[in-house]
């Protein structure tokens, strides 16, 4: 198949309203890695994802410089996310 083949896709009704739950203080978990915890076992349960512990992890430097490292989530433990990612990608921006 080549471009021309293709068949236009309608880019606009792929839209996902995301108003239908709401978020607030009280339905917080007690802390940061509790609240990853439950979403992510709500994405994977009930998120209809392919690969639902793929993730892109960003920080920034000190200058505000952000770097991003894509992987997949191997394990949570001890409040932390062990992801597997390929060393010899460049990342950053």
């Amino acid at each position: 198949m080549t471009d021309r083949d293709a068949v236009p896709l309608d880019l606009a009704s792929m839209r996902k309203h995301y108003r239908t739950e709401g978020l607030s203080e009280t339905d917080l978990a007690a802390t940061p890695v509790e609240q990853f915890a439950r979403w992510f076992a709500q994405a994977a349960r009930e998120g209809g994802l392919f690969e639902p512990n793929a993730m892109i992890v960003s920080t920034a430097d000190a200058a505000g410089r952000p770097s991003s490292r894509t992987g997949a989530a191997q394990a949570l433990r001890r409040g932390r996310v062990r992801l597997l990612h390929e060393l010899r990608v460049p990342q950053g921006p």
